[in-house]
Formats: structure tokens, C-alpha cells, sequence
């Protein structure tokens, strides 16, 4: 995703958190084999300028959302709740 490229994953939760489908990605049904060539198939034959502007939204995403001064304010963030009793269960 940060090399501006569509990502094809599978639907597990870790990849929900991140791939909005059809948005910024695309998510296929876990096990399911001929979901993935489907959609690998559309990808396919998808224009140049709609895959690009999927990619671009997910490079653009993972830029704001996971470089590494968002990621570490986050990490200081949970680590002051927990200095200070404040820590969200």
C-alpha cells in the first residue's frame, strides 16, 4: 500500500482495520479461492487510471495513518494512560 499499489488481501480482521474495499484496496472471503480469482481477474482488467486512484488512496492512507511519528505519538499515548492510572480497558 505505501508503494501507491491496490492490495488484494483477504477479509481477516487485521486487514479490515486497514483496506476500506473498493476504496483503498480489495478484500476477498477468507477460503474462498474462487472469490480471489475473481476479483484478481477484475483487477486485471480494471483501467490503469481506476487502479491508480486505489493505490494512491492507500498510499495516502498508510502515510497519515502509519509513519512512524503517528505510530510513535500513539505507543507515548498508551504508555502516559498507563503511567498515570488513566489506561482504557
Amino acid at each position: 500500500m505505501s508503494y501507491g499499489l491496490p492490495c488484494l488481501a483477504s477479509d481477516i480482521r487485521p486487514h479490515r482495520e486497514v483496506i476500506i474495499d473498493g476504496e483503498n484496496g480489495f478484500l476477498f472471503s477468507t477460503n474462498h479461492t474462487q472469490e480471489f480469482r475473481n476479483i484478481l481477474s477484475k483487477l486485471i482488467f480494471l483501467p490503469e487510471n481506476a487502479r491508480k486512484e486505489v493505490g494512491e488512496r492507500a498510499r495516502v492512507m498508510v502515510r497519515e495513518e502509519y509513519d512512524w511519528n503517528s505510530v510513535a505519538d500513539q505507543v507515548q499515548k498508551v504508555y502516559e494512560e498507563v503511567a498515570t492510572g488513566n489506561a482504557k480497558t
